[in-house]
């Protein structure tokens, strides 16, 4: 079983280990909390889509209606000078909104990523930041097409990942790369997760909300 251990001091220190390093841990009086480290998933399975096969809900902007944002988007309020972190499957760079893609990192091979990225296998990340920021061409346009998107990659092809890696990024999203707006399109897959024995990731959360990001 893998485990998170942590110490509270400033930020989130913690560290994955086996349940037999943790008991090492707890032993030499290292430890304040731990819980399992548990598996996460992309929020709901995509198909990719082509030009061909779109549908008229996407072409007519479902997006907008969704969270009825079609008076910001009047106002001229399109994300200009905004750092969105996607926090999912990684990026492929050609997928819509090649322009607006910042430096990112890749937690699954532990590599950072530029503009030229292309990591995405389930295409979840980069549906997800079309629908965020991709220009009119035909697919519909993005919520906010002037947004920056910094692609942080915690899903791996199959769109399963961890926890540990999630905290990382939002981290990173935090201090490292200064975003605005965090969005986790994805889902714990052990329904024995509770707020209780989810304190790590709690405290990232309230980490990147009290330096005035928001988080979704």
């Amino acid at each position: 079983m893998q485990l998170f251990s942590l110490r509270d001091d400033d930020g989130i220190d913690f560290a994955v280990a086996t349940k037999e390093e943790l008991e090492e841990y707890i032993e030499a009086g290292i430890v304040e909390d731990y819980e399992p480290n548990y598996d996460v998933v992309a929020i709901e399975p995509v198909t990719v889509e082509t030009e061909g096969t779109v549908s008229d809900d996407i072409v007519d902007n479902w997006n907008f209606n969704k969270i009825n944002a079609a008076f910001a988007y009047k106002t001229g309020a399109m994300g200009n000078e905004v750092k969105v972190a996607v926090i999912d499957s990684g990026l492929n760079s050609d997928y819509m909104i090649r322009p607006q893609i910042l430096n990112g990192y890749d937690y699954i091979n532990n590599v950072e990523t530029d503009a030229s990225v292309k990591n995405d296998g389930s295409y979840h990340g980069s549906v997800v930041s079309s629908i965020i920021a991709r220009q009119n061409n035909g697919y519909g346009t993005g919520i906010a097409p002037r947004v920056s998107i910094v692609p942080l990659r915690v899903l791996d092809d199959n769109g399963a990942g961890n926890v540990a890696n999630v905290i990382r990024a939002i981290e990173d999203a935090t201090d490292k790369y200064n975003c605005d707006v965090i969005n986790l399109s994805l889902v714990l897959s052990n329904g024995e997760a509770t707020e209780s024995n989810l304190t790590t990731l709690q405290k990232a959360i309230n980490n990147a909300v009290d330096a005035g990001i928001i988080v979704i």
